[in-house]
């Protein structure tokens, strides 16, 4: 006699903060989160030092043009709110203490400025990892955003997971800037 096989479904309840309006049913795409890509790190001469310094502006240049981009579409959308996320993030980008650490790094250790970029910001994330206040150690994950983005440009894979999502899925995520 055929018997059938009845596949055990697993549901699970989860609690979260929602950054939709309404209530939604389908499929839960979870989420990881974005990688820091695989960094190489090689040496550079003192004459190469300022090809280094373009490559890091020119990253600068497209990670800030990416960041108002998600600025302008999240404000057109009414996500003005979640657009300030990405406002502290170009605050980062620009703020002159980190990109001076990233130089001195290729200056003084004579690196590529990917592996200079790890470096550098390395010094940030440990000092607000350290505060008391949680809303500034939070920031943390503010500035691993930006280095992630900044890498990306750098490593031309700019190209998210979430990219391959090709159908209507309930986005699940424990940090989803």
């Amino acid at each position: 006699p055929m018997t059938s096989v009845r596949r055990k479904r697993r549901d699970e309840r989860l609690s979260g903060l929602a950054v939709s309006r309404g209530l939604a049913y389908g499929p839960a795409f979870i989420y990881g989160g974005e990688r820091n890509p695989a960094v190489p790190e090689y040496a550079v001469p003192p004459e190469g030092e300022s090809a280094e310094f373009i490559r890091y502006e020119k990253a600068r240049v497209e990670t800030r043009r990416q960041l108002e981009n998600l600025i302008s579409e999240l404000g057109a959308n009414t996500y003005a709110e979640n657009a300030k996320i990405f406002a502290n993030h170009l605050m980062i980008l620009d703020d002159m203490s980190v990109v001076s650490a990233v130089k001195d790094v290729i200056r003084t250790e004579h690196i590529n400025v990917e592996a200079a970029m790890q470096r550098g910001v390395d010094g940030f994330r440990q000092a607000f990892a350290r505060m008391n206040d949680p809303y500034l150690r939070e920031r943390v994950r503010d500035i691993d955003d930006v280095e992630r983005r900044v890498l990306a440009n750098l490593l031309g894979k700019t190209e998210s997971p979430l990219a391959l999502i090709d159908h209507p899925v309930i986005l699940v995520a424990d940090d989803l800037t």
